[in-house]
């Protein structure tokens, strides 16, 4: 017996050791993991901007359309009504090329299906070559909106349609850079205001994320001359209000212990 309590001592000893050496290991990683995770603590702020503007161009789309049963007498019928209405836009009312635009040209064969009871079914039967021309307008003048709807009315279009005002794209970039700017004060102003109140120690700004792309405003003008009278389109009212352009904004800040 006195031989096996040494034994039952040293093994008892190396026990509790190597418990004190995995615990204070435990710890130690508890301890760092915690470190680490106040080093990486973030907030995020949001803040968004205004700034509104009145709407400085128009635009609107004119479709010519013939149907007959020679595609060459389609195409010319097509070519000269275009061609009118560009020389008035181009050459009388003198908006720029860039400003006149082919947004689609199609040509496809028309069929009808006429009931055949011999086939015991219908039969399809070649109607004539349909030939469409798409075009969208910018205008720069508003004011001259009512006019030249009126003018393009007056020659025959198949519809004119999608009256939209608008601000043109470089002043729209610029007004969207301003309400971004808001936007960031905004979100900092917030951040700076919490900080206060919470007691909660700001550090550097880990990451923005910007959204510009948002817009409210009067909503477009859709017409189209297929349904109203070409008087209707001369009397059109160009009240274009105001467009708010929105930038919103995310600001994560790292926090200080």
């Amino acid at each position: 017996m006195e031989n096996t309590n040494p034994i039952k001592n040293i093994f008892f000893i190396s026990a509790t050791f190597l418990m004190f050496v995995v615990s204070l290991g435990i710890f130690s990683f508890i301890s760092n993991q915690r470190v680490t995770e106040n080093e990486n603590s973030t907030i995020t702020f949001d803040g968004e901007g205004t700034v509104s503007s009145t709407p400085n161009v128009a635009e609107f789309t004119f479709n010519i359309s013939a149907e007959r049963d020679e595609l060459k007498q389609a195409r010319d019928e097509v070519t000269k009504k275009v061609d009118d209405i560009y020389d008035y836009l181009l050459k009388d009312k003198k908006l720029s090329k860039k400003n006149v635009k082919t947004t689609s040209y199609n040509i496809r064969p028309n069929y009808d299906y006429i009931s055949d009871k011999g086939f015991g079914g219908s039969r399809r039967v070649f109607r004539g070559y349909e030939v469409s021309h798409t075009t969208k307008v910018k205008i720069k003048d508003i004011d001259d909106t009512s006019e030249i709807i009126s003018a393009v009315s007056d020659k025959k279009p198949s519809y004119v349609s999608n009256l939209v005002f608008k601000i043109d794209e470089e002043d729209m970039r610029k007004l969207q850079d301003e309400a971004v700017s808001i936007a960031i004060l905004n979100a900092k102003r917030r951040a700076k205001d919490i900080a206060s109140r919470t007691n909660i120690n700001l550090g550097k700004i880990q990451s923005i994320y910007i959204d510009r792309n948002s817009s409210r405003g009067p909503q477009p003008y859709a017409f189209s001359t297929k349904s109203v009278s070409a008087e209707f389109a001369s009397d059109i009212q160009t009240e274009v209000g105001e467009n708010d352009v929105i930038a919103s904004v995310r600001i994560t800040y790292r926090l200080r212990k």
